[in-house]
């Protein structure tokens, strides 16, 4: 199969960061996005393709809070790890979503 698309991150970027943006959410790298809340912990999803050569993506969802130890120091959203997460199922409950084409990408944005 010939994907019309060379990079997946890229194309999340084009897909998801339009509709991420108006949920409020910002994008700190080519497939996460975090969400700040008044209390400081943030709201985040995540694109992981499921495997070198599959034809579907996840999606991953949780919260970060990274001011727990107030004693650590600053540590980038992105390398916070998730206090809670879980994966988004798709239509059939597998939580893969297609990616063959471009097309399909936007479709489960």
């Amino acid at each position: 199969m010939v994907r019309d698309y060379s990079n997946f991150s890229a194309l999340s970027k084009r897909c998801f960061s339009p509709i991420a943006q108006e949920l409020g959410y910002e994008q700190v790298s080519g497939t996460e996005f975090f969400k700040k809340h008044a209390c400081g912990w943030y709201e985040s999803f995540n694109l992981q393709i499921a495997g070198h050569g599959s034809d579907f993506f996840y999606v991953n969802f949780g919260i970060a809070v990274p001011d727990l130890c107030p004693a650590a120091p600053a540590t980038p959203i992105q390398n916070i790890g998730l206090l809670l997460c879980s994966r988004l199922r798709d239509a059939d409950n597998t939580g893969g979503f297609a990616r063959d084409n471009k097309a399909v990408v936007f479709d489960s944005a």
